[in-house]
């Protein structure tokens, strides 16, 4: 019986052995084991892979052999605080093969400890992000792109975020209402922009706001008064439209600009409006003097 317990036993760890392996062997992610000193006793074909060397030509060897100098010191530095820390980290590490490559890994280490507790090495989990850093740095260059267009188109931009009602505005919209370059620390809500809206324009804007929320409009357009910080009301022309849905089809997200057409509208009814100039009480108005 004792036999057939130790038989049973041995067929399982060999199960639970061929199980790991298999993992280990299939999954995309870099797995490794160093020694206290920092050489691999262990990697698998994806390890191998993301560095471009063979199994057996990294089994033996540490960081200086896959990386460059500043790379390998680097990680070498940071195994050895995470051996004597004794806990597992996660972080991102960014690294430059020695071919000069640049890869960037999402990245799970901890010790690895003998029986009787005392840390003899290191294990890790990597996976390779740097595609979607790539992307990441693309959209980020592409939104600073489209941002110095707008600024340089003395346009302002605004995104509302219609779930969680946040609002955020570019430095240029605050400067059309008379707020200083320095005004970082003021906070424009969509309560605030609201609030600056005239009175007698504030219905239309609401109503169309809404006819493009429920999809009945392909975008949203308005020319508005809005409440200067000095009191006075400029005339601006508000675009925009949802950018993001949810799975219902709800929207999430809309953005679209301000500009001013404050000049233009005054041109506009000045043309529409003109008196005539023509009389002595007339020559000396208001008017005819601005217009002058």
């Amino acid at each position: 019986m004792f036999s057939g317990l130790l038989r049973q036993l041995a067929r399982r760890n060999e199960t639970h052995r061929n199980l790991l392996e298999a993992v280990v062997a299939g999954t995309p992610d870099a797995i490794f084991v160093k020694d206290r000193q920092g050489r691999y006793l262990m990697v698998n074909a994806a390890a191998a892979r993301m560095v471009g060397r063979t199994v057996s030509a990294i089994i033996g060897e540490d960081d200086r052999a896959l990386f460059d100098a500043a790379s390998a010191a680097e990680l070498m530095t940071l195994d050895d605080a995470i051996m004597r820390d004794g806990k597992l980290h996660t972080h991102e590490e960014f690294l430059r093969l020695q071919d000069g490559s640049e890869l960037v890994f999402q990245v799970s280490k901890g010790p690895v400890f003998d029986a009787d507790g005392q840390v003899v090495g290191l294990f890790g989990i990597s996976r390779d992000i740097s595609h979607n850093k790539q992307a990441e740095q693309t959209l980020l260059r592409r939104e600073q792109q489209l941002a110095r267009v707008l600024e340089g188109s003395d346009q302002g931009y605004w995104d509302w975020n219609i779930q969680t009602d946040d609002f955020q505005v570019s430095q240029r919209w605050k400067e059309m209402l008379g707020y200083p370059p320095d005004s970082g620390d003021i906070t424009i809500t969509r309560q605030v922009w609201l609030g600056l809206i005239h009175p007698e324009d504030y219905p239309q804007v609401e109503a169309a706001l809404q006819r493009h929320l429920a999809g009945q409009t392909p975008a949203y357009e308005m020319e508005m008064r809005c409440r200067s910080q000095a009191g006075g009301w400029r005339w601006i022309l508000s675009r925009g439209r949802v950018v993001e849905y949810d799975g219902q089809g709800r929207p999430l997200m809309m953005s679209g600009t301000h500009t001013d057409i404050t000049n233009t509208r005054f041109t506009r009814w000045r043309r529409k409006k003109r008196p005539s100039c023509s009389t002595a009480a007339m020559k000396a108005s208001w008017w005819c003097r601005r217009a002058d």
